[in-house]
């Protein structure tokens, strides 16, 4: 007759649970398409906004007083620690280089550019100077959205950089 010890089945029991609660909360394979396919559309929607936010950004930008804009070096990005796919997050972050002799300095064009933000409905949430990096860093909010100014100080021939980067939310894998 075989004997049963009370920890061993026990031990058997709780590693079933956890290994169902582990492999996906008992949420139905349909149910995760459902969920993935749900935050698709809503970084798809992200992106659109952020990009289209950033080209009204660029476009203040006087072609005359800038060398080049940088293509966009950001994308979407997972949002957890985990390792997991979802949830996402996307930025746009692009760097515009003035002419090194042009009409004002990447501080003034920062300057200059806040009423414009303020008008769009960005709300200026931080400023900070950054001396070791020779940078001024200004943090902007519009809804769930944030703008990064960075207006870099080193005067010519150094680079004439204003870097700008627009973080999205986070999807939300159960939006109500």
């Amino acid at each position: 007759m075989m004997q049963f010890n009370a920890r061993a089945v026990l031990a058997v029991v709780m590693t079933g649970v956890m290994l169902s609660v582990v492999s996906g909360c008992g949420m139905s394979e349909s149910r995760k398409v459902e969920v993935v396919a749900s935050q698709e559309v809503q970084l798809g929607e992200f992106a659109d906004q952020a990009d289209a936010w950033g080209a009204d950004i660029i476009a203040q930008f006087p072609a005359d007083e800038t060398d080049s804009v940088s293509s966009n070096a950001g994308g979407g990005r997972q949002a957890g620690d985990n390792y997991e796919e979802w949830p996402r997050y996307y930025v746009w972050d692009k760097i515009v280089t003035l002419h090194a002799d042009g009409a004002r300095t990447p501080i003034e064009f920062a300057d200059d550019l806040e009423p414009w933000l303020e008008e769009q409905g960005w709300v200026q949430t931080r400023e900070d100077v950054l001396p070791r990096r020779e940078t001024i860093e200004r943090g902007y909010s519009r809804g769930g959205y944030s703008l990064t100014l960075e207006a870099y100080t080193a005067t010519p021939p150094q680079a004439q950089l204003v870097a700008l980067m627009i973080v999205t939310p986070r999807t939300n894998p159960d939006p109500q």
